[in-house]
């Protein structure tokens, strides 16, 4: 039996579609506004919602995100009287699970209606199973708890994932998360950080070589590929691998199969492939820098991460978990947040995003030695003071009001504004001038090209992109 809650405006309709439901065993509640919607979830905890589009005080499907964000949201299905493609293309986007006109035979609402049931009822099953094997990611708000349930699924699967998103937002994480659930778990996890490989070095890094090879090769080596055999290997910034590489990796893919370097014979190799990238792999293919054939290879489940901008109620709850595991590793008793750090952290926008939260943290811990709380003044400048220049920004006057006085900021904290704007002018300029050569950008600027690369993903700057 389900708890179905019916949000539509015409009673008749309702009604009928109530008392069918009732016959069929289910549980059925009837509201004819979205005012009531709330109060509803609440109190029913519907397994199921028939939701009407056009309501009188509203449109039915701008209320899908909070119906999401209700503790055990229930399955959704719209149900319209006037069918639209535009509305029925944003509805899915939405995740709802049926978009039903009324004019379709009541058997196909009462077919969608047990489908979702049977679909729930195994959700639930493989959510429990799940939910212990992501501990350590944290993270209530609705956008990551979608990430974690894709996460899931593809974990009871062997197929290829891309994890897309920006720098920082926890690409890795999820990718072990993936790893540690899946049937490979007691296997490897090798890493293979795209962005660090030396092209001349690449194919006895990933394939390995044998004795002799080449001078220096004094024994066997295995490669990254081989090291991965029964597990998962996770390509870190796929979109950074050369071009060369693609076509031997690619193969490797399609044949199960490698060649180290020196070595006459072919050797098998299976492992699992999660990839990941900060950059639009898409429009890498249009300028013709990464393989089509490759991008279809590792993107059979893509899962995108979301900037910790765009889900501001985890900020804190991050922050507390990561500042718990510090002090724990430090041996120092437990620090609690103030109200105004708390304020600060959720205020910021977080360009470096869950990376630069847990150092932010770190740094402010090392600020309030003998605090039995962080306050705000223990964060690193540039938090504080991007803060107060977003403000400032705000509060200008328009033309014809009286100029307001604003606060100036701290000279120390001007300068290290200054100086990190004018270091991301710099690699800017620099990358454009060398196209993107980081042997050429190493040379000019003097910089190593690790220490290049750091500075490249600090500034959000793409060597391929300016």
């Amino acid at each position: 039996m389900a708890k179905v809650l019916i949000l539509d405006d015409d009673p008749s309709f309702s009604g009928f579609l109530a008392r069918a439901l009732t016959k069929k065993g289910h549980d059925a509640t009837v509201i004819h506004k979205l005012a009531g919607l709330k109060e509803g979830l609440r109190e029913l905890v519907p397994d199921v919602l028939l939701l009407d589009v056009h309501l009188p005080d509203g449109y039915g499907l701008d209320a899908i995100t909070s119906v999401e964000e209700a503790p055990d949201s229930p399955q959704i299905i719209v149900i319209t009287g006037n069918p639209d493609d535009d509305a029925a293309k944003q509805a899915l986007l939405l995740g709802v699970w049926d978009y039903i006109s009324k004019s379709d035979p009541l058997s196909r609402i009462m077919l969608a209606v047990d489908r979702a049931m049977t679909f729930r009822s195994e959700k639930k099953t493989a959510t429990a199973q799940s939910a212990l094997r992501t501990a350590g990611i944290v993270g209530n708000s609705p956008k990551i708890k979608r990430c974690l349930v894709e996460a899931a699924h593809a974990a009871q699967s062997d197929a290829p994932v891309l994890l897309t998103g920006e720098t920082g937002t926890g690409k890795e994480l999820i990718a072990r998360a993936i790893h540690n659930s899946s049937a490979r778990r007691d296997k490897g996890f090798i890493v293979v950080d795209c962005t660090a490989i030396p092209s001349q070095l690449a194919e006895s890094i990933l394939f390995g070589h044998i004795k002799g090879a080449f001078t220096g090769a004094e024994s066997d080596h295995e490669g990254l590929i081989q090291l991965a055999h029964g597990g998962t290997l996770f390509l870190d910034e796929v979109g950074e691998m050369g071009e060369d590489i693609q076509k031997r990796f690619l193969r490797v893919i399609q044949e199960k199969t490698f060649r180290p370097v020196g070595d006459v014979g072919e050797r098998t190799c299976d492992f699992r492939i999660i990839a990941a990238t900060n950059r639009d792999l898409d429009k890498l293919v249009e300028k013709g820098t990464f393989r089509l054939d490759l991008l279809h290879r590792i993107r059979s489940i893509s899962i995108h991460l979301p900037p910790l901008r765009e889900r501001t109620e985890d900020i804190v709850p991050l922050a507390d978990y990561h500042l718990h595991k510090v002090c724990y590793a430090n041996k120092c008793s437990k620090k609690a947040f103030s109200p105004d750090f708390c304020e600060e952290l959720t205020a910021y926008e977080w360009p470096g995003n869950v990376r630069e939260l847990m150092q932010t943290v770190e740094a402010s811990l090392s600020r309030a030695e003998g605090f039995s709380k962080l306050f705000a003044i223990h964060l690193p400048e540039r938090v504080r003071a991007r803060h107060f220049a977003h403000e400032d920004a705000t509060a200008l006057p328009s033309a014809g009001e009286e100029e307001v006085k604003r606060d100036i900021l701290p000279f120390n904290s001007y300068r290290k504004n200054a100086l990190r704007s004018v270091e991301r002018e710099y690699i800017i300029e620099l990358m454009r001038r060398t196209k993107g050569d980081m042997e050429l950008a190493s040379s000019l600027s003097g910089l190593g090209r690790a220490r290049l690369y750091g500075l490249l993903k600090e500034h959000g700057v793409s060597r391929h992109d300016v």
